[in-house]
């Protein structure tokens, strides 16, 4: 899989580390990030216990990740330190949301692919510009939410950490 994805997992795990079943969060069961309903998706079957969700290891959550969330979101085709927060991203507020704050960013079509013209326009800019202008809009969607109230401090805590890894990151 790789360095970047293993520090990028290293940080995500930080924050999604754990079984948890929260009453306000929409996910259910989840543990090491993975939903109930992720978990039965990869598994091929319509339903998993939260015993099952508890048994969850590192190792299958980090195949769903990579799978799922890493190779869906492109991030294998952008700089590293975009490519943690657009994992971040993925995971925390979805796959196509995580490509199109990109795009957004980069004032080019929000069609969720990472293309062609997507990746021209990374190339002309600072890529430090582009993890913080990504960043902000990240805190910007999550203060849309229903839930923001709730969540909201966590989230915040949540995208400083993950943009001080990002920035600070050496490949």
């Amino acid at each position: 899989m790789g360095k970047i994805f293993d520090y990028a997992m290293g940080v995500l795990l930080k924050w999604e580390g754990g079984y948890v079943n929260h009453p306000l969060d929409p996910g259910g069961a989840t543990n090491h990030g993975i939903t109930h309903k992720t978990l039965a998706q990869w598994r091929g079957v319509k339903k998993v216990s939260k015993a099952e969700v508890k048994a969850l290891t590192k190792k299958e959550a980090g195949d769903i990740y990579y799978n799922n969330y890493w190779l869906k979101a492109y991030c294998d085709k952008v700089p590293a330190k975009l490519a943690i927060c657009m994992f971040d991203c993925a995971v925390n507020q979805g796959v196509g949301v995580s490509t199109r704050v990109l795009q957004h960013v980069l004032k080019v079509k929000k069609d969720g692919v990472i293309g062609p013209n997507t990746l021209r326009a990374l190339e002309k800019r600072n890529i430090n510009e582009v993890v913080y202008s990504y960043m902000a809009r990240r805190g910007i969607r999550y203060s849309w939410l229903k839930i923001f109230s709730t969540f909201g401090y966590g989230w915040f805590r949540r995208l400083f950490d993950v943009y001080g890894h990002a920035i600070n990151y050496k490949e």
